[in-house]
């Protein structure tokens, strides 16, 4: 609860680099041997002024001597009682004098609470459930209980039982006892209501749990209900079980409060005979659809019916079927009228309960006379009835929401809300308008206008009505047992001793938070140092720890991350430190412990030194860097002096390698980074010579042997075109024309792909001065794409630097082995694009995959081709496109289409199923009779058809296809493509205006697995593709454009269908009943079945067509009601388990 700190824009980097300028100005003008005392004390600051107490809104951290803003203003300042505990005040779970009390929400038993409060308000309901016996267990209580005891006033405690109270322990505040009062010899429904009851209008709590009585009627906590459904069958619980008690006031209390008749009447049209069937009732169930207010619902349920046609009415006194009219006729109504609306309903189309969300308009005053038929038993003047409660629903959904009742307290006139545990007096007026807002997201619906007098709401789901003449019991009658006033009496004692210790705690964490503050301001005050007074340094930050109250243990004080390599404090690290006293460094290090002390000798002058002489440095190197960038754009004048090379890495970096330089002459006083370090040993490094030539090693140099500007390659043999007589590729022996094998060198080739960053390799990589002059034979090298001329002038500052550096004027002549081997790479990149130029236009069909044969062309009934590889076709067109960077193919190598019997492993009739497209491609015999005159093979592979007279194709190879390895391979694949993981697949919305079959045919034609004849920017592999499905998929897939209302999911093969139509109902908001997938146009309707069952492979289509659900549900309640079956009240008490 600590307060925050404040503080400005302006951040504290900015005055530290400042203020540490100021107490470093010296070293600019001073040597580092001639250093004094004066200078030291400036570059620790100690000399600073101290801020003014409460000057600062941030801490300096630039001068040690600043106390402000460290967390001193909590301490300092008047804190408030309530700052010093975090407990709960106890008395906000006291009730208020004349409130009522709140039920617990025990996790979806909110429908519950809201009749609870509904009863308990009923006076005459709770006066006879007070007088209810249990007449199982009268002779047990009576002899439990004594003699009779004389009523004590419920706001008189009993004595206090200690046994019940909740003890605090290990310095933890006690728990709050629980508000659910438990008896064993509680078992019935009407005992449990009794104790309920009791509590609701006696108890010093503000709310109570209704635990037992939901036990014993076995609810599900975490299960909403349907709440009319529960009232209906609690009220016939509660009347049966009222049945058996020998007082009538109690047996009928429920007949008596909300029992009504009416009959229904089916009148004969012929002869106006009258049949007539009569029904009692404890509410009416009152239709909303189509209907905006209560008269409209009341005269649907009243109206007549015509009975005609089929549905003719069979008379009695006719002996014939009649025409007939059918309807409700009421003949007595209660004292309390029960009105449900029926605002959950069940939908046909969905399968499932939906709610109906419209608004429907009720009166404060309700008179029913005009809908009474004149013989009824009712008298008119009792028809009159003033509104009491309105139980409401909040939420769009049937599945889901919250239930709150608004009840009005007849007594005091004035209506409540009863929100579980949370009551709202409503300043003795209805509202509801702030009680049907939509749910966010959703659009608001606009509110009917009200007449005076009534309200309108879209959440209401049950009205009561009271007769205004109703002689309701006063609340000042009403009896309570004896021993429910014990046992709410008992829950009181028990909940103020809890107050009480709740009390005790919180008093002594204010006193103990108040010694504390005292300590705090008195250590506080002997910080700051006084003139020539001792003092020793620690952490800022232990400080701040010290000063926040949020910390409870403080930790000891670690410095130990304030120490140079001589074991003082690091010069570097005075902003992370403040200078107290002596005297209140001793109490630190008393009480909370810590270790290295740094004390006023702490200061090092040899770390003084080496920042100073760091100082120099920086600043000479910014001067002649601003000199250097001056000088470096002219060329230099051969009149003024002598002009020298100078790498162009190197003088680009030149200043981060002097900096090397200087730190291998001079070792940087560094702060050690462990926390954890000791001065225990600690010297500084001597071995310098050892780390300079470590980072200064010459075998880590880059070498370069340019000639020209050009990129170069590997070298190859100048007799490339002359050939070699036999050649060898991968232990196979070759064939083919001598004249044009490749030279063995020709493989380093491909190293050179990344020759154009050569300039960013050679800055990383770069660790002498001019090393980058410097060829494979420490000559100069040849290129002038590395170097430049600079100036003496320039050439003299450099050198200051680097005085081992290797010096080359202008006149000093390159290396000639060098000159010699760039012109030999030269020739031989000019031969290689000569090769791909020429082998470019001989195949330009090939290169650019056009006009490629077609073994399965119906106009060429016999033809033959030659198979080519295809890992031997992607490497040669890409050395045609990049012939300066990528090496020739050495050679066709097509073992890898043969099995280990040296027979073919595809067979051509299967037109790619078993995966030929990806392995090999079909060119002509006049391409293969160029390509093998120019590399060497090892195997000439060739597919023949042949068409016989009856149109019949006959497919022959040459190697004959390998019956046996090809099964194999065949049933690999099969596996392969059943079995799959993170596969893609597309599901494509359609409608009845869409052709499925047309959308499956552009959608393959679209992933045919052909080479795109123009796409020659694909990254080419000297790896042979692998015969798998999954990269088909992959490839398919990358290369389908997804359409307007597609989706693309990523599926493994053992999902099944309907976790495809889960995903499907994320995109869509549908629900899986209403989604109709199909694949190829066959219907998918096994919601159980696996998609490798269903056939759906990689890369494929599936149709996805939609059926609306009506009544705006929403799909994620609707899916988690869908999950279980719906068993309502089955199993529990209120069905007699």
């Amino acid at each position: 609860m600590a307060r925050g700190r404040t503080s400005t824009g302006k951040g504290p980097g900015k005055g530290t680099r400042l203020h540490k300028t100021v107490a470093w100005l010296w070293a600019e003008t001073t040597e580092p041997h001639k250093i004094t005392q004066k200078n030291a004390d400036s570059a620790y600051r100690i000399g600073m002024a101290p801020c003014d107490k409460g000057s600062c809104r941030i801490n300096c951290k630039s001068n040690p001597n600043c106390l402000n803003a460290l967390g001193e203003k909590l301490w300092l300042g008047e804190v408030q009682d309530n700052y010093w505990h975090t407990l709960q005040d106890p008395e906000s779970e006291r009730r208020k004098k004349n409130e009522f009390v709140g039920l617990k929400n025990l996790g979806a038993t909110c429908y519950v609470n809201t009749f609870l409060q509904l009863w308990f308000h009923n006076t005459s309901l709770r006066s006879a459930l007070y007088h209810w016996r249990n007449l199982d267990f009268d002779d047990q209580q009576s002899s439990s209980h004594g003699t009779p005891k004389e009523e004590k006033p419920m706001d008189e405690s009993t004595a206090e039982v200690k046994e019940n109270a909740v003890k605090p322990s290990n310095n933890l505040p006690p728990l709050m006892p629980s508000s659910c009062i438990s008896d064993d010899n509680i078992t019935n429904i009407c005992a449990h209501l009794q104790l309920i009851f009791a509590q609701l209008q006696y108890t010093s709590r503000r709310y109570i749990d209704p635990t037992p009585l939901i036990h014993s009627l076995g609810l599900d906590t975490a299960q909403q209900q349907d709440a009319q459904e529960f009232s209906k069958l609690f009220m016939s619980l509660l009347e049966s079980t009222l049945s058996a008690q020998p007082n009538v006031e109690v047996r009928d209390v429920i007949q008596k409060q909300f029992g009504g008749e009416y009959v229904y009447v089916t009148k004969c049209d012929n002869c106006g005979n009258k049949s007539m069937t009569l029904s009692q009732f404890f509410e009416l169930d009152l239709n909303i659809q189509g209907h905006s207010s209560l008269s409209q619902c009341i005269k649907e349920f009243l109206k007549e019916e015509e009975l005609n046609g089929d549905n003719q009415y069979f008379c009695m006194a006719c002996n014939s079927k009649q025409n007939a009219k059918r309807y409700i006729e009421i003949q007595a109504l209660p004292p309390v009228l029960n009105l449900q609306l029926l605002r959950f309903v069940f939908d046909r189309k969905t399968g499932y309960k939906k709610k109906l969300n419209s608004h429907v308009q009720f009166p404060d005053v309700l008179s029913l006379d005009g809908f009474l038929r004149n013989d009824a038993k009712q008298d008119t003047s009792d028809a009159v009835y003033d509104l009491t409660a309105v139980l409401m629903h909040q939420g769009t959904s049937a599945y889901s929401g919250h239930y709150v009742a608004h009840i009005r307290d007849t007594e005091a006139n004035t209506w409540y809300k009863f929100n579980d545990e949370d009551i709202e007096k409503m300043n003795n007026k209805l509202k509801l308008s702030g009680e049907d807002e939509s749910d966010p997201g959703e659009k608001p619906a606009k509110r009917p206008k009200c007449s005076k007098g009534s309200h309108t709401s879209r959440n209401a789901y049950m009205l009561v009505y009271t007769r205004r003449t109703n002689d309701a019991v006063p609340e000042a009658k009403i009896e309570i047992p004896e021993h429910l006033q014990e046992m709410v009496a008992k829950d009181n004692s028990t909940f103020e001793q809890w107050i009480d210790e709740m009390n005790k705690m919180k008093n002594d964490m204010i006193n103990k938070g108040k010694d504390l503050q005292a300590s705090v301001q008195s250590i506080y005050q002997m910080l700051p140092v006084k003139p020539k007074e001792d003092y020793e340094w620690v952490l800022t930050e232990w400080l701040r720890t010290w000063l926040n109250d949020r910390v409870e243990k403080k930790p000891p004080i670690d410095n130990s991350s304030l120490l140079c390599p001589h074991g003082k404090l690091h010069p570097e690290k005075v902003h992370n430190v403040k200078r107290i006293s002596v005297k209140a460094a001793d109490l630190f290090f008393d009480q909370f412990g810590g270790f290295p002390r740094l004390k006023s000798d702490s200061i090092c002058l040899q770390c003084v030194k080496s920042i100073c002489r760091q100082i120099r440095f920086k600043a000479k190197l910014a001067e002649d860097d601003k000199l250097i960038k001056a000088n470096s754009k002219n060329k230099p004048d051969s009149r003024i002096g002598r002009s020298y090379w100078v790498g162009k890495t190197s003088l680009h970096s030149w200043k981060r390698l002097a900096t090397i330089e200087e730190e291998a002459k001079n070792p940087v006083v560094k702060v050690p980074l462990s926390h954890n370090c000791t001065p225990v040993n600690r010297q500084s490094n001597g071995n310098t010579a050892d780390t300079k030539n470590s980072r200064l090693s010459t075998e880590s140099r880059k070498r370069k042997s340019m000639s020209t500007d050009e990129p170069t390659t590997s070298k190859q043999e100048s007799n490339l075109a002359a050939g070699l007589e036999n050649g060898t590729c991968a232990e196979v022996s070759f064939k083919g024309s001598p004249s044009q094998m490749d030279s063995p060198n020709q493989e380093d080739s491909s190293k050179q792909n990344d020759s154009d960053n050569d300039d960013d390799d050679d800055e990383e990589e770069l660790i002498k001065f001019n090393e980058d002059l410097l060829c494979v034979h420490n000559n100069l090298v040849p290129s002038l794409s590395c170097r430049r001329l600079i100036s003496e002038s320039i050439w003299k500052r450099l050198i200051y630097y680097f005085n081992e550096a290797p010096t080359f004027p202008e006149n000093h002549p390159v290396c000639q082995q060098c000159q010699v081997e760039s012109e030999d790479e030269r020739r031989n990149l000019e031969i290689n694009k000569t090769v791909a130029v020429e082998e470019r236009s001989i195949l330009n069909s090939l290169y650019y995959n056009k006009h490629r044969p077609n073994l399965y062309d119906k106009d060429n009934p016999n033809i033959s081709f030659h198979v080519l590889s295809n890992s031997f076709l992607e490497k040669w067109r890409s050395f045609l496109r990049r012939h300066h960077f990528v090496s020739r193919p050495k050679c066709i190598a097509n073992q890898s289409l043969l099995c280990p019997h040296e027979k073919f492993m595809f067979n051509p009739e299967l037109k790619g199923e078993d995966g030929s497209h990806e392995e090999y491609s079909y060119i002509l015999r006049e391409e293969w009779d160029v390509i093998s005159s120019r590399y060497p093979y090892d195997h000439v592979i060739t597919v023949t058809k042949e068409t016989t007279d009856g149109d019949e194709c006959r497919f022959s190879t040459s190697p004959e296809i390998c019956e046996n390895c090809h099964a194999s391979r065949m049933l690999e694949r099969a596996r392969s493509i059943e079995h799959y993981r993170h596969a893609t697949i597309f599901v494509r919305k359609i409608t009845d205006e869409h052709d499925p079959e047309e959308i499956q045919r552009r959608f393959e034609e679209e992933t045919a697995d052909t080479d795109s004849p123009q796409d020659l920017d694909y990254n080419s592999s000297d790896t042979r593709k692998q015969s798998n499905t999954s990269d088909v998929s992959k490839r398919r897939s990358s290369r389908h454009r997804k359409q307007r209302g597609e989706v693309d999911l990523i599926v493994n093969s053992n999902q099944t269908l309907r976790d495809i139509k889960l995903e499907l109902m994320k995109s869509f908001s549908v629900m899986p009943m209403d989604q109709h997938l199909s694949l190829k146009g066959i219907p998918l309707s096994d919601d159980a079945a696996t998609l490798s069952t269903l056939g759906v492979r990689p890369g494929c289509l599936l149709m996805l067509k939609l059926d609306q659900p009506q009544g705006g549900s929403h799909p994620e309640t609707l899916l988690a009601a869908s999950t279980t079956p719906e068993k309502g009240f089955q199993g529990t008490g209120l069905l007699g388990h």
